[in-house]
């Protein structure tokens, strides 16, 4: 899911995660999930596209589209940016799901922050 800060305006990434035997990790509770936030204004690690697109055997256009989407750009801004029209990233985001197996773009965003480790503060 991705919401907007209500005082900086920069777009949120909230990821839930399924875990399991958490009472290894001290918690009562053999299920649960862990949930992380991610500021999407910051940068996408050095090497993010090539990541996704060995991952997902994405091309290189679709890499482009899910980073961009992972970063928190909007369908309509990609398709000005790229020079092209909204149906043809409409079209690139299907391939997206279908590969990816979501099939909303809050979930493939969710996913593609979920395989990224996390930037170490």
């Amino acid at each position: 899911m991705i919401a907007t800060h209500p005082e900086t305006g920069n777009a949120i990434a909230l990821s839930i995660i399924p875990a399991r035997n958490l009472f290894v990790q001290g918690l009562p509770c053999l299920q649960g999930a862990h949930i992380a936030l991610r500021d999407l204004s910051e940068r996408l690690p050095p090497g993010f596209e090539d990541r996704i697109r060995a991952m997902f055997d994405l091309t290189p256009k679709e890499a482009a589209l899910a980073a961009a989407l992972a970063s928190g750009r909007a369908l309509g801004d990609v398709a000005r940016n790229n020079g092209v029209s909204i149906l043809t990233v409409r079209t690139q985001l299907g391939h997206l799901f279908r590969k990816t197996d979501t099939k909303q773009q809050s979930q493939l965003v969710s996913l593609l922050l979920a395989v990224e480790p996390l930037p170490q503060m």
